[in-house]
């Protein structure tokens, strides 16, 4: 899901957060500005920033069906 919705950065992730989204993809406009993203985990505190090629490559793997082969 994508939020649109005209509120500040710090209130969307609060939002999300609370929400127990398990993880959350920002990009502000640090991240644009670095060609990046921020990664939060519902299940740490922590936050990881990732450059966006390398996102990519690691996130597109879950998102493929297994194979059945």
């Amino acid at each position: 899901m994508v939020d649109l919705k005209n509120h500040n950065l710090n209130y969307k992730i609060r939002d999300h957060s609370l929400a127990k989204i398990p993880l959350l993809i920002i990009c502000g406009k640090k991240e644009v500005d670095s060609n990046s993203v921020t990664i939060r985990r519902l299940d740490t505190n922590k936050q990881e920033n990732m450059e966006l090629n390398s996102f990519l490559k690691k996130f597109s793997a879950l998102n493929k069906a297994p194979s059945n082969i």
